[in-house]
């Protein structure tokens, strides 16, 4: 669903930005709009919408990009393996063992570099019932918690 058709004609967008829903999406089928209003933050992806009354939000997390935890601890349990299996060749029967290890310490080397391209910022919106994550490259993202911030001092 379009952001401005969502919208009613009398909301005022304050900000909005790209982002994806979830901390850990990657695939364009995530990627929406976020938005906030003069009294809501709107997120609209294809059909679906996440509407979120700034009265429900208790708490606001902002996180600067970062390389993300996950693919630092399966790149390490990578290297790990494939240096055990580099290192234990000789007992490995027909020889594969170093090729082996190589491939794996190879894989984790992939897996530290993906890490690196998928630096993101990351907001993270509590209320009393969820934990809603965007996250994006945009540093616009910085500016919708601003505004839900700003709205609470208002209020």
């Amino acid at each position: 669903m379009d952001l401005d058709n969502y919208t009613k004609d009398t909301e005022d967008i304050v900000v909005e930005s790209s982002a994806y829903e979830g901390k850990d999406a990657i695939s364009n089928d995530k990627k929406g709009t976020l938005a906030c209003t003069t009294n809501r933050l709107v997120f609209t992806r294809d059909k679906k919408v996440v509407d979120i009354s700034l009265n429900a939000i208790n708490s606001v997390e902002y996180k600067l990009p970062s390389y993300p935890e996950e693919y630092l601890n399966y790149g390490l349990i990578e290297l790990l393996i494939g240096l055990i299996l580099y290192s234990l060749s000789d007992r490995i029967p027909m020889g594969i063992g170093e090729e082996l290890g190589l491939f794996v310490i190879v894989i984790a080397g992939i897996t530290f570099i993906l890490g690196l391209l998928f630096r993101r910022r990351v907001l993270y919106l509590h209320t009393p019932n969820k934990t809603y994550s965007f996250a994006t490259k945009d540093a616009s993202i910085e500016q919708i918690a601003h505004a839900v911030r700003g709205y609470e001092q208002k209020h």
